[in-house]
């Protein structure tokens, strides 16, 4: 999706999402962090945002 413009994305039904995750590393859980993630995504199924959190579940720690 990189190689396609904004505009083309917006044509094509896509909007800017933005979403805060919120969680903790395994060995500190009273630490609570925050990360903010953004990319054009459709709604409401957001598939580029479901992918994202499939990758942060399988590969990343921190819940």
């Amino acid at each position: 999706m990189r190689n396609h413009s904004e505009m083309d994305l917006m044509l094509r039904g896509y909007g800017l999402t933005t979403a805060k995750i919120l969680y903790h590393f395994p060995d500190h859980p009273h630490l609570l962090q925050s990360y903010i993630w953004q990319d054009y995504d459709i709604a409401p199924k957001f598939p580029v945002l479901i992918r994202f959190i499939e990758f942060w579940k399988t590969r990343l720690d921190g819940p």
